[in-house]
């Protein structure tokens, strides 16, 4: 059976892109690429269905503050550790003048090695998911394509 096979059921595709945004960059790459070689289509519309930081760390900032409001502060700061200066000012936009303050200590005194910023990343898509899923968040006001 193709990989792709082990998807193509009720809610599989769902399944996929979940797969997708809890594994590492390497694991993506590859599974991706196994799916394309069954279904191209496929492949192009997981990748951007797919939750990624950098596509929520773009949003706008009154929703993506409502988001790292509920993050404890030093997974905010391991994601500016982990973000493009872009994102990282959209991020610093985002936060309460305080929050500011405490993340930004944080990310000066320690340094966050890739399993805590591969953590983080996890639960910012996981926090974003279940607002999602609340009804918190909706997609049609911060993503074009969805």
């Amino acid at each position: 059976m193709s990989v792709l096979g082990k998807f193509r059921h009720k809610n599989g595709f769902n399944q996929l892109v979940k797969l997708l945004e809890i594994s590492d960059a390497e694991k993506q790459t590859n599974l991706l690429r196994l799916v394309a070689q069954d279904d191209p289509g496929w492949a192009r519309l997981a990748q951007i269905k797919m939750l990624t930081t950098d596509k929520v760390l773009g949003w706008p900032t009154d929703v993506l503050g409502g988001i790292l409001a509920s993050l404890e502060n030093h997974m905010i700061a391991a994601l500016l550790q982990d973000s493009t200066l872009n994102i990282a000012t959209n991020v610093k936009k985002s936060l309460a003048h305080r929050v500011l303050r405490d993340v930004q200590g944080l990310v000066e005194r320690k340094h966050y090695d890739e399993q805590e910023k591969f953590a983080a990343r996890l639960k910012l898509v996981q926090t974003v998911r279940e607002m999602l899923q609340l009804g918190i968040i909706d997609l049609s006001q911060v993503a074009r394509v969805w």
